[in-house]
């Protein structure tokens, strides 16, 4: 399925994953509403022609980015140029995977209405980006506006590491707890990709309560990392608690009532 596109093989899989083309359908619309995919009905399993079907490359290309950052494990069927099944050789139909070494999926497709599609995705460096051509007149066109949107992406955009996964972003005075500072930060690492010099203009602002009181669970969400750009909003992202605070003994917790009545 995933190199030669075999949709007899979707059918299967639906079937035996979820009993029936049609609840697996559901399920795919109900990961899709998850993604932010607000542009795309499923209807069917195979992408084929069918009334209501629709989908858009924006929401094509975070379908691609939750693949890639969710399974990488699995993502790497996406890079197989050809295998062979029952004496049979059978070939990926993404042309890109042998005209760029730095491509490695995602996927092609082609039906009468949709023409000539593809999502493709390349890594160079810690920089990955995924283009999304929809609706090309044959295959070499779709081919060639998938280079051409990667040799664009790559030369005039440029990806860096804005904060670690798990490096403390801000800290937190808590009161009551068997520890009394609370390291935030996110949960991934956070890795920006913006046109050339755009890193420069950026700027981030974090929102949190300036105390807390425990107990306060690992991973639970403390506030926000807003980003600006050009001082316009860009994006937001949560933060966490970086440890597990629990509730201290009582001599802590005395004191600490004792600090506070003092303040």
């Amino acid at each position: 399925m995933i190199v030669a596109s075999a949709n007899d093989a979707a059918l299967a899989l639906a079937e035996h994953v979820a009993g029936s083309e049609e609840k697996f359908v559901a399920e795919m619309n109900a990961t899709a509403r998850a993604l932010g995919m607000d542009d795309t009905l499923f209807v069917n399993v195979t992408g084929l022609d069918q009334a209501g079907q629709r989908s858009s490359a924006r929401d094509l290309g975070r379908l691609a980015r939750a693949l890639i950052r969710d399974f990488p494990d699995r993502y790497k069927l996406f890079a197989l140029k050809e295998f062979t099944y029952a004496q049979s050789a059978l070939y990926n139909r993404n042309a890109l995977l042998w005209r760029d070494a730095a491509a490695d999926g995602v996927k092609t497709g082609q039906t009468r209405a949709a023409g000539f599609c593809l999502v493709a995705s390349a890594q160079r460096g810690q920089m990955r980006l995924i283009a999304v051509v929809l609706g090309a007149k044959n295959e070499a066109a779709r081919t060639e506006a998938g280079e051409r949107l990667m040799d664009y992406g790559f030369r005039n955009f440029e990806t860096r590491l804005l904060y670690g996964a798990g490096a403390p972003a801000a800290t937190r005075r808590v009161w009551m707890g068997d520890s009394g500072e609370l390291p935030l930060g996110l949960e991934r690492d956070l890795y920006l990709t913006l046109p050339r010099g755009g890193h420069e203009r950026l700027r981030a602002r974090l929102t949190a309560p300036d105390t807390l009181h425990a107990p306060v669970g690992r991973g639970q969400r403390i506030g926000t990392l807003a980003l600006e750009l050009d001082r316009q909003p860009y994006a937001e992202y949560p933060l966490v608690a970086l440890k597990e605070i629990k509730t201290g003994n009582i001599l802590r917790r005395a004191l600490d009532h004792i600090r506070l009545w003092l303040q």
